[in-house]
């Protein structure tokens, strides 16, 4: 198994090696031990990938699930459906991990048990799976992830907003910032860059405004002006005059370079 150092010393060296190393601590040696299993005999080979199903890193849970299909023509869908009774369990974890990978539409229920989660690993693999089973309620539940404590909720949400499928709000966004913690704020603010051209340089002098998020957005519409040049969108009348509007009033609070480089691109929009 690729020279992994695993000792086995009884008299089946081979057996021991792969049951060793399908509990080693590190995923990646649990993963290429259960994709070795095909060399035990059947008795031995299936209660092992049976438990690995279950692991919680996804490296390994899938090998498993690959060499159970493989092997002995059993989906690992049963299984855990059949383990989401087990609530609050190490097992119940990695039933949940390994639905959300491939859940069928009628999974969207158990699915939607880990929205309100305490783990943010469960809660951001409810967001995975609610895509991948095409759940109807997914934009609600990415608009709710969106003011989630967790900086990897968000992250997960912001993933799936980039995706072609889904678009991202200013409104939603907006408001989500300005509830937002100093973990989430960062990447919120960056995802005004998923907003419109004109419709992001509104939103960031408006959070410039609010001490708060004043830093951040300061920084941010450092990077609009040096990306202005690459996106060739007029803004509307209408934007123009919120702009222009919101550099005025915001005076010093604004540096004297930034408002000097967007009354230049004003000028030529």
């Amino acid at each position: 198994m690729g020279g992994l150092r695993v000792v086995a010393t009884g008299p089946h060296p081979r057996i021991e090696l792969v049951q060793l190393a399908a509990t080693h601590p590190a995923a990646a040696v649990r993963a290429a031990a259960l994709r070795e299993t095909h060399s035990l005999d059947p008795a031995i080979a299936l209660p092992i990938l049976v438990n690995a199903i279950f692991d919680l890193a996804r490296a390994p849970r899938t090998a498993a699930v690959r060499e159970l299909e493989l092997r002995f023509g059993e989906p690992a869908r049963a299984r855990w459906r059949e383990a989401l009774t087990e609530l609050g369990s190490r097992r119940w974890k990695g039933a949940f991990f390994g639905l959300c990978d491939s859940p069928e539409p009628e999974d969207i229920p158990r699915l939607l048990a880990g929205a309100e989660h305490q783990s943010a690993a469960v809660r951001s693999a409810t967001l995975r799976g609610l895509l991948r089973a095409r759940a109807s309620m997914l934009g609600q539940h990415l608009n709710r992830a969106l003011i989630d404590k967790s900086k990897s909720v968000v992250g997960q949400a912001l993933e799936i907003f980039r995706g072609a499928d889904f678009a991202l709000e200013r409104e939603n966004l907006e408001s989500a910032i300005r509830l937002s913690s100093n973990a989430t704020r960062p990447a919120l603010i960056g995802a005004t860059r998923q907003l419109g051209k004109w419709d992001a340089l509104d939103v960031l002098l408006n959070l410039v405004g609010a001490d708060p998020t004043r830093e951040e957005a300061t920084k941010e519409i450092a990077q609009w002006i040096t990306r202005s040049n690459l996106r060739f969108t007029s803004p509307t009348p209408a934007q123009v005059l919120n702009i222009r509007e919101s550099v005025a009033v915001l005076g010093p609070a604004l540096p004297g370079s930034l408002s000097a480089s967007l009354s230049n691109i004003l000028k030529h929009a």
